[in-house]
């Protein structure tokens, strides 16, 4: 495990980690707090000026029912998949696992049962980058969760905001609060990560284009794909009539360009 500090003492604003060998590491809380739909997340910074961010779990989540339905209405769980909720102490595991695999993931420092410490990356959230109107981090979006696949690991619930694209160009995967298993768990998930690409740019039909491109060949031949199609269908159908983090997400006509241009059936 890659974290450093085993325990802690906090204060109003301020908190200080201990590890072996009298390590310590001060913090101050910034005023830079925020909440997503599983965590709230505060910012910490030390004396040198770099942040961290502590993650505390919200128990009983509104977004949990959601989640479900989501996955139902994607046709996810209709064809044998579940998925679970992973511990602090188990998203630590995991995120160690994808170190040892080389995957772009952010190594917590201090990890309990209730919080996760971890340096903070100066990124902007992909559905942020798309909306935007950037494009250039897809492919490099598309081949680091085919590289991920091709090593036996699903990361589950990448949705855009668990995305990030880095200051320095670079794709960094972070918040694996949910697990995903099943038989078509890859399937599923290169299709949650294409549909919500094009979900949130604003060059959708551009995105349509550079997808159709970069999944033949080498990518697509790794996955099922009459499932990869069910899924993407799925999404697109199944969330058709919401409102999806603000952005309305009937992109049938999208996805079914898309999935011409692959030479794959809407397979529901």
């Amino acid at each position: 495990m890659h974290k450093l500090f085993t325990h802690k003492e906090q204060y109003d604003s301020s908190l200080v980690l201990h590890g072996g060998s009298s390590q310590q590491l001060a913090l101050r809380l910034t005023n830079k707090t925020f909440h997503g739909e599983l965590n709230q997340n505060f910012l910490w910074s030390d004396v040198e000026g770099n942040v961290y961010i502590q993650r505390i779990p919200i128990k009983g989540a509104a977004i949990i029912p959601y989640i479900e339905e989501d996955l139902g209405e994607s046709n996810f769980l209709g064809s044998g998949g579940a998925y679970s909720f992973r511990s602090l102490p188990e998203q630590a595991a995991f995120i160690d696992m994808c170190l040892h695999n080389n995957l772009p993931v952010v190594a917590p420092i201090y990890v309990t049962e209730e919080e996760m410490i971890s340096p903070f990356i100066p990124a902007e959230s992909y559905e942020l980058y798309l909306a935007r109107g950037e494009t250039d981090a897809v492919p490099l979006v598309l081949r680091e969760t085919a590289d991920a696949h091709q090593k036996g690991i699903i990361y589950s619930d990448r949705w855009g905001p668990n995305t990030l694209i880095g200051d320095d160009g670079r794709v960094y995967e972070i918040d694996f609060d949910i697990a995903l298993s099943g038989p078509w768990t890859k399937e599923f998930e290169l299709a949650q990560v294409v549909y919500h690409t094009i979900h949130f740019s604003s060059k959708r039909d551009t995105l349509v284009a550079m997808i159709g491109r970069e999944l033949p060949g080498k990518i697509l031949a790794m996955y099922d794909s009459k499932m990869f199609s069910r899924f993407l269908w799925g999404h697109a159908e199944g969330r058709k009539d919401h409102a999806y983090a603000g952005v309305l997400a009937d992109i049938r006509i999208e996805i079914s360009t898309l999935l011409t241009i692959l030479n794959l059936p809407k397979n529901i």
